[in-house]
């Protein structure tokens, strides 16, 4: 028997009898998946057949790897872009605007918190007090 290449943890999934895990195959060609039912505080009740998969690199976007420039150009002149040649790739950072935006920052502290508060306060209560008395007002 071979040696696993990866392991993989399952959880439970929310459909009961239903366990999940995910695993990125590096390597393509048949692969034999065994659960370990036998080991650990989660061990399956019951034993889980191995499974033979055939892994095969994805065909789609290797069909054609060449840049299909007709829709390229088409898009672009949808979109008011442009195609730049490999080439003239440093002109692109030259053609997108600038378009940053000045950052404001906002700072509030409580006026109450500060001492020079309480004692302009505690000044302007006894000029207030100190004209009435001398006014004849108390």
């Amino acid at each position: 028997m071979a040696a696993p290449l990866d392991t993989m943890t399952l959880t439970r999934s929310s459909i009961p009898e239903r366990y999940e895990g995910k695993i990125t195959l590096r390597e393509t060609g048949e692969v034999t998946v065994q659960v370990d039912t036998s080991t650990g505080a989660g061990a399956l009740p019951v034993p889980v057949m191995p499974v033979t998969l055939n892994v095969m690199p994805p065909g789609r976007e290797f069909e054609h790897i060449t840049a299909d420039l007709e829709s390229l150009n088409t898009l672009a002149s949808r979109t008011t872009g442009a195609v730049l040649p490999l080439p003239q790739a440093d002109e692109l950072a030259k053609r997108i605007p600038d378009r940053s935006l000045p950052v404001l920052t906002q700072r509030s502290e409580e006026l109450w918190v500060k001492p020079i508060a309480l004692v302009l306060v505690l000044l302007l209560l006894t000029i207030e007090w100190l004209i009435r008395k001398s006014a004849g007002l108390i």
